[in-house]
């Protein structure tokens, strides 16, 4: 009598197994048909969308995401830094072009004239009236943030430059002062700094996860076998 009972429970079991996989293999049919039904009625641009968020969250599982999006953003930076570069920098080579041009004549002047005044008061009055022409020369380029003897728009300056304002710092030392080169701040800045929020927010996550795995260890260590003697001792 028990063998049989327990060759029907086993029977019962057995179909019961059987009958909760057919369930399940029947619910995962009926889920695809209806992702598939779904994913038909959808439009180029949701299928092209759900594509790519279900090829991130694969990559995301893997770490490839963290690496994917710094690289990004560092790649923003740098076509944002050639840009700035191509426009203030070609900017600040004309304005010192004009220094130049400015100081060469005034030596040239000067070289001239001096030879035609013999008084000190006379060739005092036309050094000043010479000079003009240099110090508004400098005080239009001073005044434009171009120096006369450092060049400032470099391309580790302009990465610097995209750097504070993606990160919303706003240093202020190094500004664009071309029309062009203004208005390419404000777009770059509507879309870098979410990019960067973006960013911050995903390495925020990693650094926690990294901080629960070191305190994980920890508190391994400390339920350790030698660390409990090693209290129990002291």
């Amino acid at each position: 009598t028990t063998s049989k009972v327990k060759d029907r429970t086993a029977m019962v079991g057995t179909s019961v197994k059987g009958a909760s996989h057919w369930v399940a293999a029947q619910t995962s049919k009926s889920a695809k048909q209806a992702m598939l039904q779904a994913r038909s009625s959808l439009s180029i641009g949701e299928k092209l969308m759900l594509f790519l968020t279900e090829k991130i969250t694969a990559l995301s599982h893997n770490g490839l995401t963290h690496v994917a999006m710094f690289l990004g953003i560092v790649g923003y930076t740098a076509i944002g830094a050639t840009l700035f570069n191509i426009i203030e920098g070609s900017h600040e080579t004309i304005e010192k072009i004009q220094i130049e041009e400015k100081r060469d004549r005034f030596i040239k002047a000067i070289f001239v004239e001096s030879r035609l005044h013999d008084r000190m008061e006379n060739w005092t009055i036309m050094a000043k009236e010479k000079l003009k022409p240099f110090e508004l020369q400098l005080i239009q380029s001073f005044s434009q943030g171009v120096s006369s003897d450092t060049r400032i728009w470099t391309f580790w300056n302009a990465m610097f430059f995209c750097s504070t304002i993606t990160t919303t710092i706003g240093y202020g030392h190094i500004t664009p002062v071309t029309k062009a080169g203004r208005a390419l701040c404000i777009v770059y800045a509507i879309i870098g700094i979410p990019l960067m929020l973006i960013l911050m927010a995903d390495f925020g996550k990693l650094f926690t996860r990294i901080l629960k795995h070191i305190f994980r260890i920890i508190g391994r260590i400390k339920r350790s076998a030698r660390c409990i003697r090693i209290k129990k001792s002291q």
